[in-house]
């Protein structure tokens, strides 16, 4: 069962919102080698899943926090830095490119995230050039979810600063280490006081008096500047932590890829609505190597089974007799090399379902068909030479 899981995990099915997927599921094939195999992939996989859970829970549960030494100095944040409100762009003058509009939306804790852009036109920079931002600018919410802070990449410059964030910059750096300020209103005790300092009913507001007056510990520079340094390394491990995760889920790809094969072209996965729609077969996933044996989710398609319900012969197809019933499911088989199940078989033939027994019986005594399992959980597949009819 863990094997039939990575395998469906991997298939690449079209997003039908709301719709049942099993129409797209019960027309493919997957590959089934021995269960030994099987056994080995899913061990493999479940070492790699291991690597990645314990990743992303360093991910997930690192904070940058300081241990404040009570000897240190407390300030305001008004002595040593300088608070800039955003200006209030309007957004009816957006437009498609230009320079980038940093919203409130875009102050994420840790981080500034633009998935939905907005710019304003380059020549208004000769009037609101104040309110163009630097690397690493800090920046703050001052509504809705108050006190989150980030600092702004290279990648998304240039750009302003709009209303209700705030743009923090340092007076003077003889005395507070911008890193150092960073951390400190990184520290989830700070977002924690801004919302709990936050007025409004609809939304939270929190105002530039109260961010002035808020006070922080102010440590000597060379203290500040060491524990930027190993907040840094942190930092570096964390994203390493990411990179891992990255790492290890294309190694879970590239593992269960191995297993699969394409189709009967050997280059895609087939699936029963592209031969009902007259189409070239699609990929659900990409071609890969090292082809194993396939196993029939549902019924397999074939060119003369257009349009007819399963276990019917298709329209204008001469009717079966029973040696023509051996030599269609032998023949059939021998075109589709792999386990396949009395539903795929008969829908492939068009051999009527009240011929099957007969005519399998007869081949597998004869031993032009292996069987493997038992009941509805028998799969058949061909061997020796085609049957003339």
């Amino acid at each position: 069962p863990k094997y039939f899981y990575h395998v469906l995990r991997s298939l690449e099915l079209p997003n039908l919102g709301y719709s049942r997927h099993y129409k797209e599921l019960k027309g493919l094939q997957i590959p089934l080698p021995p269960l030994s195999e099987q056994e080995a992939l899913v061990a493999e996989v479940e070492g790699y899943q291991r690597v990645i859970d314990g990743a992303r829970q360093v991910v997930a549960h690192y904070k940058p926090r300081i241990t404040i030494d009570p000897e240190w100095e407390m300030v305001e944040l008004g002595e040593v830095c300088e608070l800039l409100n955003g200006y209030a762009f309007k957004s009816s003058e957006y437009q498609d490119h230009g320079i980038r509009v940093i919203r409130i939306a875009n102050v994420q804790s840790g981080a500034i995230v633009d998935t939905d852009p907005k710019y304003m036109p380059e020549e208004s920079a000769r009037e609101l050039g104040r309110f163009l931002l630097k690397e690493n600018d800090i920046l703050m919410s001052l509504t809705g979810n108050v006190g989150r802070i980030g600092r702004i990449p290279r990648e998304l410059l240039p750009a302003y600063v709009n209303q209700r964030v705030a743009k923090l910059e340092v007076s003077g750096t003889d005395r507070l280490d911008p890193g150092f300020l960073y951390a400190v209103l990184s520290d989830p005790t700070f977002e924690a006081d801004a919302m709990k300092n936050a007025t409004g009913v609809a939304q939270g507001n929190l105002s530039s008096k109260w961010v002035e007056a808020y006070q922080i510990p102010l440590p000597p520079l060379s203290e500040q500047e060491r524990i930027v340094a190993e907040l840094e390394e942190e930092r570096r491990m964390v994203e390493a932590a990411k990179a891992l995760v990255a790492r290890m889920e294309a190694r879970v790809k590239e593992r269960v890829e191995r297993v699969w094969g394409g189709g009967s072209d050997g280059q895609t996965i087939r699936r029963s609505d592209d031969l009902k729609n007259g189409s070239e077969p699609k990929p659900v996933s990409p071609p890969y190597p090292d082809r194993d044996e396939e196993v029939s989710m549902a019924a397999e398609p074939s060119p003369v089974a257009e349009r007819r319900g399963p276990g019917r012969p298709p329209k204008h197809a001469p009717a079966t007799g029973q040696g023509s019933a051996e030599a269609a499911i032998h023949n059939w088989l021998q075109a589709h090399p792999g386990l396949h199940a009395r539903s795929a078989i008969l829908a492939g033939t068009g051999v009527a379902a009240t011929a099957w027994n007969a005519a399998i019986k007869q081949l597998l005594e004869a031993g032009q068909v292996e069987r493997q399992g038992e009941k509805k959980g028998a799969r058949y597949r061909g061997v020796n030479e085609v049957i003339q009819p």
